[in-house]
């Protein structure tokens, strides 16, 4: 007899992106293509993301490199020690500074695809 291992957890993601279009936008196809998805919070402004990430206790966030009021960088420099997988989100001007400061880091290039954004979470969640 198969053992009951009960109901799926859910991924629990933040967004951090200044633009709340983008954030609604990601939280959509998020939905669409990972059945177990959680949307905790999404943020737009970095200072708000720091402060509050640690009471979130998010699985993935997805963090806009240019965010008003600070940038993404020292959003994800706060996750530094967190079991907070990070991926970056960028219009493509600033993939070399990611790689650079985070040579292992995942990151989606704007416009996002539902492709796109379903690698990035197994590659995230697949990551020390």
């Amino acid at each position: 007899m198969d053992k009951d291992e009960g109901p799926p957890i859910p991924l629990r993601v933040v967004v951090v992106d200044g633009d709340l279009t983008s954030i609604a936008a990601l939280a959509r196809m998020l939905k669409s293509c990972i059945p177990d998805v959680q949307i905790v919070a999404g943020v737009g402004y970095a200072r708000d993301a720091i402060l509050s990430l640690p009471d979130w206790q998010a699985d993935i966030c997805f963090i806009n490199i240019d965010l008003p009021r600070g940038g993404g960088f020292d959003v994800a420099d706060s996750l530094a020690g967190s079991r907070t997988k990070t991926v970056f989100l960028t219009t493509g001007n600033n993939i070399a500074n990611v790689s650079v400061k985070y040579p292992s880091a995942k990151f989606l290039t704007k416009p996002l695809s539902i492709e796109d954004i379903r690698c990035a979470v197994d590659g995230a969640m697949q990551s020390e």
